[in-house]
């Protein structure tokens, strides 16, 4: 037994190095400043070339009674976002409150804003999870099925507002922006379904790199093998959990489907709220089209949080159902409500989940995979 929780500590150990070196602190300040900037950037430009005296006074007639509205679905985005996790992780931990999700939530806001493509917010998600805990394997695996989600949904509604307002995208680098989403949405949802459902062929193409890496690496061959092996472990451990979640919970998976879809309907309802706060009644579907499209346009835009990309964007898209002298103003008022509101509540998370804590989960795997594999009623009984 001391051997088994020796090695289980040493897991721990490991496993906080690793979010140690993908939740540096330095880097995280470095990405803040360039998500700052780029910012500031994007909306000086935005307000320079759209902006006039009419501009200032659209702020003193603001029309609160929408934009308490979209503070309410403000919080509804944050909320949603911690039950689509919880959904899952409860089937892991049936005592797990709900509150460590959202949590989780908005610790991937928070470092999503200020890693380019959105690259730390999975991480943080998964450490926080970890952190109260959650096992990690169990982590990414509810991580993963939610991202396929969200894949899958992004495909539909990008390809649903290029059907309702495809000749609102006539800017050169918008259509080139909506080709490079396109591009990597269908990648990623193709890898992922296949990782999914066959990863024996995932597993080979990792090989195959692995050796025509390690071929042409001189003195780095060993460190690229083992990494390929871990690669290949990782994926079969992390297909069998993906996979006890749909056998034992099929209705999981559309349910988090739903939940996307929820979800994103509720960040372009928000916009379309603040629309109407600053006076404009624009045709509703145009504006779910338009929002989706700026949604997707950002999701892997490689700026810090779509920084300088997002504010650009969505005053280019935006332009054609509103007044330009408005764009400034809209695009702040969306952009705190949807990011930098949020993500200033996730520093604050992911700033006290890096303080050492003197208690780490030691949870195995095989914990875990009994875990999904038991159903419900059965861990009901035995706790009781």
């Amino acid at each position: 037994m001391k051997e088994v929780n020796g090695e289980r500590t040493a897991d721990a150990e490991a496993n906080n190095n690793k979010f140690s070196q993908l939740l540096d602190k330095k880097l995280i300040l470095k990405g803040l400043r360039y998500f700052i900037f780029l910012s500031v950037a994007g909306l000086t430009v935005l307000f320079f070339y759209t902006s006039t005296p009419d501009t200032v006074k659209a702020l003193t007639q603001l029309e609160v009674k929408y934009l308490l509205l979209a503070m309410a679905l403000s919080a509804f985005d944050l909320w949603i976002g911690g039950y689509r996790n919880h959904i899952f992780v409860r089937k892991i931990k049936p005592d797990v409150h709900q509150l460590l999700c959202f949590r989780a939530n908005i610790a991937n806001l928070f470092m999503g804003s200020v890693t380019p493509s959105q690259s730390g917010g999975g991480p943080a998600q998964l450490f926080v999870l970890y952190r109260g805990g959650i096992p990690l394997p169990g982590a990414i695996s509810v991580s993963v099925i939610n991202f396929l989600s969200t894949l899958v949904f992004f495909l539909l509604a990008a390809s649903f507002a290029m059907f309702f307002v495809q000749q609102k995208f006539s800017q050169v680098i918008v259509q080139y922006l909506i080709r490079y989403g396109f591009f990597i949405f269908a990648f990623l949802a193709a890898l992922f379904a296949i990782a999914l459902w066959r990863p024996d062929l995932i597993g080979m193409l990792i090989e195959k790199i692995t050796a025509f890496l390690r071929n042409r690496s001189g003195k780095m061959a060993s460190q690229v093998a083992r990494i390929g092996e871990m690669a290949v472990n990782e994926l079969d451990r992390y297909h069998e959990i993906c996979t006890n979640f749909i056998k034992r919970e099929p209705h999981l998976l559309p349910f988090s489907f739903v939940l996307t879809i929820v979800m994103y309907v509720n960040k372009f309802v928000l916009a379309y709220f603040v629309m109407r706060g600053l006076g404009v009644d624009a045709d509703f579907m145009q504006m779910m089209a338009i929002q989706a499209m700026i949604l997707f346009i950002l999701y892997f835009s490689p700026s810090p949080g779509g920084s300088g990309i997002a504010e650009l964007s969505t005053g280019a898209l935006m332009s054609t159902i509103m007044p330009a002298y408005l764009l400034p103003v809209f695009t702040l008022l969306q952009r705190f409500f949807l990011l930098y509101m949020p993500a200033a509540l996730g520093a604050l998370v992911v700033m006290g989940e890096l303080r050492p804590k003197e208690n780490e989960p030691v949870e195995s795997e095989s914990q875990l995979i009994d875990a999904v594999e038991r159903p419900v009623s059965q861990r009901l009984a035995e706790e009781n």
